[in-house]
C-alpha cells in the first residue's frame, strides 16, 4: 500500500524470526515471498512495482547477507527455529543451493518484464530493478545479462522508457563498479566485470555507429 507498509513487512519478518516464534518457518515464508513478488511484476502500478522493491530490497539485503557471510548465517540463520528442517538446521551449502534457486527465479521474470510487449511491464520491471538495484542482482551472470537487456531499452523510440533504461543502467554500473556482484565463494568480480563492460561499450556503440550509417 505504501513505502512504509512495505518496509514495516520486511522488520516484521525477521522481528518474528529473531523472536523464534512458534510455527514461524523464515525459510517457508522467504520462499513464498519471493514467488508472490516476481509474479506481482505483471499486475502492479508503478507505485505498487515501487513498493514491492522496498519491500524486496529489505529481504533480500538480509538474505544475501547470510548467502556470503558464513559466521553472520550460523547464528543468525542456521541457530533459529525459522531455519530448523526436521529438527536441524538447514546446513550452509544447501542454504546457498536455494538463495541460488531464488536469485534465478527473481532473474528470470525480471528479464521476461524488460522483454515484454506491454508498456506497464516494462516500466513496473525497471520500477522494481531500480528499487533493488543495490543488492541485486548478485551474480555476475545476471548481473552481465541484465546490463545488456538494459541496454536494449537505451535505444527505445519512448523516451520515457529510454530515460527510465539509462538511469538504471548507471546505477547498476556503479553497483557493479562497487564490487556488488559475487562469485560463487563469495568473492568479488570486479576485473572480470569491467572488462565485460568495456566490450559490451564498444559493441554498443558500433551499432550506434551502424544505425547513423544507415539513416
Amino acid at each position: 500500500v505504501s513505502p512504509e507498509d512495505a518496509s514495516y513487512c520486511a522488520k516484521f519478518i525477521f522481528l518474528l524470526h529473531d523472536g523464534e516464534t512458534p510455527h514461524f518457518m523464515t525459510l517457508q515464508i522467504c520462499d513464498l515471498l519471493v514467488r508472490s513478488l516476481i509474479g506481482l511484476i505483471f499486475c502492479s502500478t508503478e507505485g505498487e512495482a515501487a513498493n514491492l522493491g522496498v519491500l524486496l530490497r529489505e529481504v533480500w539485503i538480509v538474505l544475501s547477507k547470510w548467502r556470503y557471510d558464513e559466521k553472520a548465517y550460523e547464528e543468525e540463520a542456521m541457530s533459529k527455529k525459522g531455519f530448523m528442517i526436521k529438527g536441524i538446521g538447514l546446513p550452509k551449502q544447501d542454504y546457498n543451493k536455494v538463495y541460488g534457486k531464488w536469485h534465478d527465479r527473481i532473474w528470470t521474470v525480471c528479464k521476461n518484464g524488460l522483454k515484454s510487449n506491454e508498456y506497464i511491464h516494462i516500466r513496473a520491471t525497471l520500477v522494481v530493478l531500480s528499487g533493488i538495484v543495490g543488492c541485486f542482482p548478485k551474480k555476475f551472470e545476471a548481473g552481465q545479462d541484465c546490463l545488456e537487456s538494459v541496454a536494449v531499452l537505451q535505444a527505445d523510440e519512448r523516451q520515457d522508457i529510454k530515460a527510465m533504461a539509462n538511469a538504471y543502467y548507471a546505477q547498476l554500473s556503479k553497483a557493479r563498479d562497487a564490487g556488488a556482484w559475487r562469485k560463487e565463494d563469495g568473492g568479488v568480480w570486479k576485473d572480470m566485470a569491467l572488462e565485460k563492460a568495456k566490450k559490451l561499450k564498444e559493441k554498443l556503440r558500433g551499432e550506434k555507429l551502424k544505425r547513423q550509417d544507415e539513416e
